[in-house]
């Protein structure tokens, strides 16, 4: 499926930048214009949200991958692209201007200023989706896809015209009377208005008065005055109206409405029911995610940065994932051909005890300790708190690296390192387990250590086991998991490497979580591979595409690589919650 994104994406994007770019000039954004979430409810669970479509547009010819697909180095796989689907796209936009009267590049050149999606709730009870699109001055073309959609709607036999006037604004309605749409208030209805150079869609009437009566922005009572989104926005701009995309998510809230308005249907019973377990499990704490884009910040490519914000202190579930502080260095068995490495804390004890605080809740108490006393009289014979949960120091790393360049299945040699306290302990749990019978593994020595490697079967590769320098080693490919038991010093580690370096000055003191990627050495062998022309049997299902496609004409690797630069993350602790950021360094030449 990555793959498949990849190449579609790289095809539009390599035929749509020249309309882009043609677009991006002579657009400025919107200024002090009244936003969104000035006009929403403050009751809005989901808010996406594209500040400026013209600013989007600009900045996406200017951000790395832009700066890729126009480089002269591309010129012969891009033409190559055009003229081997140039007719079909030619055909289709005509079909496109036959249909609406317009061309292509009429059509995408009408969302000018801010692009929002909500799901909000209107008093008493009503939810119901939004959409908001400012269109400059191309209204004329709006009215008249408008009025091209019109009979259509007007001729269907389960619709009626149920126009209403508002506030002076005429507000086109449909109802529907079909069968189906009785099941649940969001299909009853739908409808549009059209004010101040902007298109507000609903399929909710209450939801489209509400917005007129909000559309000055002085309502109190209005999204941009949640608390809880107002607290996420501040902590992950890094400075205000700096973000390109902000985004918003309260999921608890959103079902427990979607329960409460009826708007569910049938459903709406059962879903009830899980309602009431919410406290109990703790989830009611989370208040809603969120974020903000941001690209070409000052420092950046791009930054993306997201807070997941709960009631302190945590409980049950949310009392599971608490990490600790992270050793922000990578230890010297990482080395520096890894395209990826992430390392964090996790509380394992702090994890378990809510594991048994909720069985037993439900089960009574002792009983956890009780099923693991069982379980541990039977083969194997482990016990999972005293050989397991109690080995574990809390410690996890993931890395990864370029693996096979002739086979896509092995591509990626992948490692996870989990901390323990002592080795030999460990050790004796992977030996009983490999004693079971039926154990599906081999055995064999590297570097004075019993590993074990179990076949994936199919060619996709192998998982190694082993446990060594008070770690449990989880390997998918083995390369690394080796490199971790030897730790030679004739390969440098990755924390000596200037990429790493650039990346690692971002990390705050007091990170729970800490990332690094180099994505150039990530998509290496993929790229090679499609640029040789040995694809038949690593990428399978795509005859389609390389009938038309011809990737052997992509340049060589190194004349792209600097657009694809080292990025990381990192998460840190706020008083009402945690925050993520992730970021990609700036394209250097």
């Amino acid at each position: 499926m990555l793959l498949a994104r990849f190449q579609y994406s790289l095809l539009a994007a390599a035929l749509m930048l020249s309309g882009l770019v043609a677009s991006a000039h002579g657009q400025t954004s919107s200024g002090s214009r009244i936003t969104a979430s000035q006009i929403l409810p403050k009751d809005t669970y989901l808010f996406l949200n594209i500040t400026s479509a013209e600013d989007l547009k600009s900045q996406a010819v200017q951000s790395a991958i832009g700066q890729m697909i126009a480089d002269p180095a591309m010129d012969n796989f891009r033409n190559g692209i055009v003229g081997a689907v140039g007719s079909q796209v030619a055909e289709g936009a005509a079909n496109v201007q036959a249909a609406l009267g317009m061309t292509v590049e009429e059509l995408l050149a009408i969302p000018t200023g801010e692009l929002t999606i909500a799901f909000s709730k209107a008093p008493p009870n009503r939810m119901g989706l939004v959409l908001y699109m400012d269109y400059g001055d191309h209204e004329a073309q709006v009215k008249s896809l408008l009025e091209k959609a019109l009979p259509a709607l007007q001729n269907s036999p389960v619709l009626e015209a149920a126009d209403v006037e508002h506030d002076g604004t005429t507000i086109t309605m449909f109802k529907n009377t079909s069968e189906s749409a009785q099941a649940t208030p969001l299909a009853k209805e739908f409808g549009w208005f059209l004010k101040d150079s902007r298109m507000v869609v609903s399929n909710s009437s209450a939801l489209l008065k509400l917005a007129l009566d909000n559309w000055d922005g002085s309502s109190e009572k209005t999204f941009a005055k949640n608390e809880s989104w107002t607290y996420i926005l501040e902590k992950t701009e890094s400075k205000p109206g700096s973000g390109i995309a902000t985004v918003y998510f309260d999921p608890i809230g959103l079902f427990t409405q979607l329960v409460q308005t009826g708007s569910l249907g049938e459903a709406g019973l059962q879903a009830g029911m899980a309602i009431s377990v919410f406290p109990m499990l703790g989830l009611n704490q989370l208040k809603g995610l969120g974020g903000t884009i941001e690209l070409n910040p000052e420092g950046y490519e791009s930054s993306q940065q997201l807070m997941i914000f709960a009631e302190q202190p945590p409980t049950m579930l949310m009392q599971m994932f608490q990490l600790s502080d992270v050793e922000k260095t990578p230890p010297s068995w990482v080395k520096e051909n890894v395209t990826a490495w992430t390392a964090t804390h996790w509380k394992v004890e702090e994890a378990y005890k809510t594991v048994e605080m909720m069985v037993d809740m439900f089960q009574g108490p002792g009983s956890l300790a009780r099923m693991i006393d069982e379980a541990a009289e039977r083969d194997p014979g482990i016990h999972v708190k005293e050989d397991i949960i109690d080995q574990l120091d809390g410690r996890l790393q993931f890395v990864s690296a370029a693996g096979s360049s002739s086979n896509l299945a092995e591509a990626n040699d992948i490692l996870i390192a989990v901390g323990c306290k002592d080795t030999a302990k460990m050790t004796q749990l992977l030996t009983t387990i490999a004693a079971t019978p039926g154990f599906p593994g081999t055995e064999r020595d590297i570097n004075g250590t019993r590993v074990y490697e179990l076949e994936l079967g199919a060619g996709a590769g192998k998982v190694v086991l082993t446990a060594a320098n008070n770690m449990l080693l989880i390997g998918i490919g083995g390369g690394q998991l080796e490199m971790a038991i030897r730790d030679t010093s004739d390969v440098r580690p990755l924390s000596e490497t200037p990429a790493f370096q650039a990346v690692a000055k971002h990390f705050p003191e007091n990170a729970r979580l800490v990332g690094f990627s180099r994505p150039s050495e990530s998509v290496r062998s993929m790229y090679d591979m499609l640029r040789k022309g040995d694809v038949a049997e690593n990428f399978p299902g795509m005859d389609e595409v390389l009938s038309v496609v011809d990737f052997t004409t992509l340049p060589e690797f190194d004349k792209v690589a600097k657009y694809l630069t080292p990025g990381g993350a990192y998460w840190v602790s706020d008083e009402n919650g945690i925050i993520l950021k992730a970021y990609s360094l700036e394209v250097s030449e």
